[in-house]
């Protein structure tokens, strides 16, 4: 679970100010403004997740996650069960597994049922997970010194050298 947390009063009534207007525009669907972001926040996470595939895997990998035992049984246990035979056939014939939906939970599901698989192992089979990226935050560079300017010179106005006056020695 992830919780959010705003903290200051301008986000916090954006929230309830568009919590209001959709309320307006959907007079028989009343929500308050945790609601309201919960939906916001819910669709902007399917769509990230759609996005970036997150429980779909090849259907390579997807095998992969069987032991060879497990693998062996089941390739057996195709050949008198149409269903399971079924669940092969898709796999093969598939690009990819998509982890969470019902066909596929079902399916392992169904392995569990018929022994060929442990209910922890149908969980690990079925897990995926999104990984926290290890990176550090880059803090930004150092703001340079500032260089002092040179004077401009107007380049119409002449250069006036000052003479250079020599000491002189009899007045030491």
């Amino acid at each position: 679970m992830i919780t959010i947390v705003v903290d200051d009063a301008l986000r916090e009534q954006g929230i309830q100010a568009a919590a209001n207007a959709y309320n307006k525009a959907n007079p028989d669907q009343w929500v308050s403004a945790e609601q309201y972001m919960q939906t916001v926040v819910n669709s902007a996470a399917l769509s990230y997740g759609t996005q970036y595939k997150v429980g779909i895997i090849s259907s390579g990998e997807y095998v992969l996650r069987f032991t060879p035992a497990e693998n062996d049984a089941i390739t057996v246990a195709a050949t008198t069960d149409p269903l399971i035979d079924g669940l092969l056939t898709r796999v093969k014939e598939s690009a990819e597994v998509v982890l969470y939906s019902d066909e596929v939970q079902q399916g392992v599901g169904y392995l569990v049922m018929q022994g060929l698989i442990a209910a922890e192992r149908a969980a690990q089979i079925l897990a995926y997970d999104v990984a926290v990226d290890p990176a550090e935050p880059v803090e930004p560079e150092p703001e340079p010194e500032p260089v002092p300017e040179e004077p401009v010179v107007d380049p119409e106005e002449p250069i006036v050298e000052e003479p250079v006056v020599e000491p002189d020695p009899n007045n030491a």
